[in-house]
C-alpha cells in the first residue's frame, strides 16, 4: 500500500510538472504574440505608416495576389513559392501566383542587384519588408525586398523574416525562437512560428482588434493548440 501511494504522489507530481510547463510555454508564446503583432516600429521594416501608429492587429484576407516582380529567376521563384505556401497553409490565406507585369498584384518580391538598403532615414540591411498603410487592420499591399547576398541559406533567411513583417507580424520578439528574431539565427520557420502564425489568422481575431481585447483570446487559442 506505502508503494502504491508513492508511486500514485510521484504520479501526480509528473502531472503538475506537465501542467506547469504547459502554463509556462503558454504565458510565453502570449507575452511574444504581444510583441509581435502589436508592437510596430519604423515604416520601413514591415509596416505601413499609419498602421505602425494603430496599435491594433494587421492581417491580409484572401485571396492574396503575389509575384516576383524583379529577380525572378526560377531559384528565387520557387524558394518563394515553397516558404509562402508553409505559411499560407498556416494561415489559410489563398494565394494567387501572378507574373510580373499582371494587374492586381498586392504581394510584391523584389529580387534587387543591389548589396544593401537605407532604411529608416539612415539604417543600413541586406533585406527589408512594406506594407501599406492599414488603417482599419486589413493588409492590402506590401512589398518585400532582398539584396544581391539573397543566396542559398540567406536567401531563406531574410525571405522567411521579411514574409513574416509582410503578412502582419509588425515587430520583434526574443521570447521564443523564431525567425522573427534577429538574435536567434533561425533561417526558417520553428514550431513556434507556425503556432503564432496559426494563432494570428484564427477567425477569432479580426483584422483591427485591439491588443487588449486580443490577449484573452490569444490564450485561449494558445490553450486549445498546446492541448491538442
Amino acid at each position: 500500500m506505502q508503494q502504491f501511494r508513492y508511486i500514485f504522489l510521484v504520479a501526480v507530481m509528473v502531472a503538475l510538472a506537465a501542467c506547469q510547463s504547459n502554463q509556462e510555454v503558454e504565458d510565453r508564446l502570449v507575452a511574444a504574440f504581444g510583441e509581435t503583432m502589436f508592437n510596430a516600429g519604423a515604416t520601413a521594416h514591415g509596416q505601413g505608416g499609419l498602421l505602425s501608429q494603430s496599435g491594433n492587429l494587421a492581417k491580409w484576407e484572401s485571396p492574396v495576389t503575389v509575384a516576383v516582380v524583379e529577380g525572378d529567376t526560377p531559384e528565387n521563384v520557387a524558394a518563394t513559392m515553397e516558404i509562402l505556401s508553409e505559411l499560407a497553409g498556416l494561415s489559410g490565406l489563398e494565394l494567387e501566383w501572378a507574373e510580373r507585369g499582371a494587374d492586381g498584384i498586392k504581394l510584391e518580391i523584389h529580387f534587387s542587384d543591389k548589396r544593401e538598403f537605407v532604411i529608416n532615414g539612415n539604417q543600413l540591411t541586406t533585406c527589408y519588408a512594406r506594407t501599406g498603410d492599414a488603417p482599419d487592420g486589413r493588409l492590402s499591399s506590401a512589398g518585400i525586398y532582398i539584396g544581391v547576398t539573397g543566396e542559398g541559406e540567406w536567401r531563406t533567411s531574410c525571405l522567411t523574416h521579411e514574409l513574416l513583417h509582410a503578412l502582419g507580424w509588425r515587430g520583434h520578439t526574443h521570447r521564443i525562437r523564431s525567425a522573427i528574431s534577429y538574435a536567434h539565427g533561425e533561417s526558417e520557420l520553428t514550431k513556434w512560428d507556425r503556432l503564432m502564425m496559426r494563432a494570428l489568422y484564427d477567425p477569432r481575431l479580426p483584422p483591427g482588434i485591439s491588443k487588449a481585447d486580443a490577449i484573452p483570446i490569444v490564450r485561449a487559442i494558445f490553450h486549445e493548440i498546446i492541448e491538442e
